[in-house]
């Protein structure tokens, strides 16, 4: 899990450096937006998971 948001956090910046040459491309911005909610929401999986496994070996 922790290398999928890894490898998010990298596409994110790959497409955050094409927005600077071309900051009005829809699809780069859609792809942005679609990125950070997944990065979001993996932290959020990870967190929630980190926290089962506490309640579990408690």
């Amino acid at each position: 899990m922790a290398d999928e948001l890894q490898n998010y956090k990298c596409q994110l910046q790959q497409v955050e450096a094409a927005l600077q040459t071309d900051p009005s491309n829809e699809e780069l911005l859609k792809l942005k937006d679609d990125l950070e909610e997944v990065i979001k929401l993996t932290r959020d999986l990870i967190k929630t998971q980190l926290e089962e496994q506490r309640k579990s070996s408690s």
